[in-house]
């Protein structure tokens, strides 16, 4: 439009208009609408930002016919995580079956079928299906124990000695520690005391089952010397401060300092007359 003749007033206006009707026309060029619909994946990557678990998983489960190869791998691992945190077990286990399937046909690494096979059999655990589990296990230690390193199969074994804890079958599960174990590099790190405690607990529950007096002497000595081990790290400063059973999701710490007119019943307490006459009582 020819605005020349305009009053100069009027001349600013409709510039400024033009502007802002091309400013606009530019934006909605360029932006979608709020109310445009977005794919399922954004669906679901924003209801998991909100929270809608539920329903992030049912847009992830409506994804997964349409997508192959690494995308498909990457859809199954965020449903897989999806579904235990609503503590769909089951679900997620069938996701990672799944992903194994789906490596095969890609050329996954061994590593990388082994985060899978872990991923499968700690959901059969946590879903209380330990005979399923164990058979997962010996199937994952059979595929991948030449082509892992030492490291990596002592994963498996200490996996496998809690499935057998949990199972009720302590003797396999103190062996199966004890052996994963072995390839660990000794250390104070909190994964490394984890396990220690476990293994602690474990010896101390077959122990408790044990009726042959050697075993039982046995399983106590290597009890004392775990809890050498665990109070050398500094974590503690006495082995009865540690659980007595191991739950790595619950936090434990050492016993407080007492203080004040209690703190001096606790130092009687922990003199030797005191605690002989207290033995003898």
């Amino acid at each position: 439009a020819e605005y020349g003749g305009l009053p100069g007033s009027d001349k600013m206006r409709l510039k400024v208009w033009l502007v802002v009707t091309s400013l606009f026309s530019q934006a909605r060029g360029s932006a979608p609408a709020p109310h445009a619909v977005s794919s399922p994946l954004q669906r679901a990557q924003q209801l998991v930002g909100t929270r809608a678990l539920h329903a992030a998983l049912s847009e992830y489960s409506r994804l997964l016919p349409h997508t192959t190869g690494q995308a498909r791998l990457e859809t199954l691992d965020a449903a897989a995580a999806l579904a235990r945190q609503l503590k769909r077990h089951k679900q997620a286990y069938q996701l990672h079956i799944e992903a194994l399937r789906v490596k095969g046909g890609l050329g996954a690494t061994s590593m990388s079928y082994l985060r899978s096979y872990v991923q499968a059999i700690t959901e059969l655990w946590l879903g209380l299906e330990y005979q399923q589990a164990d058979a997962l296990l010996k199937d994952a230690q059979s595929r991948l124990a030449v082509v892992v390193p030492p490291q990596a199969r002592g994963v498996l074994l200490r996996l496998h000695a809690t499935v057998c804890a949990c199972a009720g079958d302590l003797a396999r599960a103190v062996h199966k520690m004890e052996e994963g174990l072995k390839t660990e590099v000794a250390g104070t790190g909190r994964e490394h005391l984890q396990e220690l405690l476990k293994y602690r607990a474990m010896l101390r529950r077959f122990g408790a089952e044990v009726t042959d007096a050697r075993v039982k002497m046995e399983l106590v000595r290597k009890e004392q010397e775990v809890g050498d081990v665990l109070v050398a790290s500094g974590k503690w400063s006495r082995a009865d401060q540690m659980p007595a059973e191991f739950n790595p999701t619950l936090p434990s710490t050492p016993w407080p300092a007492v203080t004040g007119r209690l703190g001096v019943l606790v130092d009687l307490m922990q003199e030797e007359k005191w605690q002989t006459g207290l033995v003898k009582e």
